[in-house]
């Protein structure tokens, strides 16, 4: 059936389309860093309160067990590993991208004894990018004891 020259055709023309298509992409890329700064401060506290609670399993486990549970930071490769002090490891973690750390525990690492009690005193020190700067968590040991406290 042929159509009559003057006839309405219903549908969206080019111009059209191309301008949505634009306002679509405007708005997708405010939300999307809106969306990343958030993000990236979950992963930090994330990283953080399952250090914490690696700290305490290997403080327990040294209980449990009565045996020696090392933890050592290897800042190089951005991980920390938690093991029995001459045997197998427990297991091992690594930080996420933009943690670093440094330590003044000698060679990186202590042990709980079998009491739950630290091996020496000492601070971990981990630094991350926040949009405000660089930030810093400190993590200090007290001698004789298991406990510790974050800065």
């Amino acid at each position: 059936m042929a159509r009559a020259k003057g006839q309405f055709q219903a549908g969206f023309t080019l111009v059209e389309m191309l301008m949505v298509l634009a306002i679509f992409a405007i708005v997708v890329t405010m939300v999307i860093p809106v969306y990343h700064v958030p993000h990236q401060r979950l992963e930090m506290e994330d990283f953080f309160q399952q250090l914490e609670n690696d700290l305490f399993l290997a403080q327990q486990t040294a209980l449990t067990e009565m045996q020696h549970v090392e933890v050592e930071f290897n800042p190089v490769n951005s991980l920390y590993i938690v093991r029995y002090r001459y045997g197998e490891t427990i297991f091992l973690r690594r930080f996420p991208d933009g943690v670093s750390m440094s330590t003044n525990f000698p060679r990186n690492r202590f042990h709980f004894n079998r009491h739950g009690h630290i091996s020496q005193g000492g601070r971990l020190f981990f630094y991350y990018e926040t949009p405000n700067g660089t930030e810093t968590r400190t993590y200090i040991f007290q001698l004789a004891s298991g406990r510790y406290r974050v800065e």
